[in-house]
């Protein structure tokens, strides 16, 4: 017998070993580079006689109990990460309402998506962030671009209180608007001036992102349409407010 037949057959008796191995030590099934073993068991398998055919056969199936392991291993390791509600809720309850206001804060993300996005249309909206850097910024916002009208930058800060109070008035307001049919995103807007205008469109942004209404592009007027929310993916569109 070939020293490379001996070879085959030994590594195939120490991979029919791997199942009962980690049962025995434990540790990180993952460990188990499963792919470079199949790749060895591929790569001598045509030169098999029958006993190395036997081992080959025990072989794969030790691998098949591997990545039975690492799965259940995986699942696992998921269960560990449950959160008992109750000790959930004493957290909660220990914490201020500042600390759990500014972890709130801080968890908040915001969805957005973006698709089929050109570098022209990128550059587009890395102006368009520049210019609605004033609106409401905490602290300097620094020198305004040349030949900005700072008149155009408006405060928009309000308390979360404040918020939520607008929010439920703008709220109850398109959806009467809506109700009758699609309202042009101009005709909401057009009628407020300055601060107001810049709140109006604030809102409806909010609104939006809530699942509340959503903006629909008709090509024919080349106007936004806000309609009554039909579900699907969350978008994001720049539009002008003043």
């Amino acid at each position: 017998m070939s020293s490379g037949r001996s070879e085959s057959k030994e590594y195939r008796r120490r991979v029919a070993a791997l199942p009962e191995d980690l049962k025995k030590l434990g540790g990180d099934p993952f460990e188990v580079e499963v792919k470079a073993i199949l790749r060895r068991l591929r790569k001598d398998f045509k030169g098999l006689e029958r006993e190395g055919m036997l081992l080959d056969s025990q072989a794969m199936n030790a691998v098949s109990k591997v990545v039975s392991i690492q799965d259940e291993w995986l699942s696992f390791q998921l269960t560990e990460l449950h959160v008992d509600p109750d000790l959930l809720l004493s957290k909660l309850r220990s914490c201020g309402l500042s600390q759990l206001a500014a972890s709130m804060g801080e968890s908040h993300h915001p969805t957005a998506t973006v698709k089929q996005m050109p570098m022209g249309r990128l550059l587009e909206a890395a102006d368009y962030w520049v210019q609605l850097g004033g609106w409401g910024a905490a602290g300097d916002i620094g020198p305004l671009p040349e030949g900005t009208d700072e008149s155009a930058f408006q405060d928009l800060r309000m308390s979360h209180e404040e918020l939520e109070k607008r929010l439920s008035g703008a709220l109850l307001e398109l959806s009467d608007m809506v109700r009758r049919g699609p309202l042009r995103y101009r005709d909401y807007v057009g009628g407020a001036d300055g601060a107001k205008r810049l709140e109006k469109g604030y809102l409806l942004a909010h609104l939006c992102m809530r699942g509340a209404f959503t903006l629909k592009y008709d090509p024919a007027s080349s106007d936004y349409l806000i309609m009554e929310a039909e579900g699907g993916a969350d978008r994001s569109v720049a539009l002008t407010i003043g």
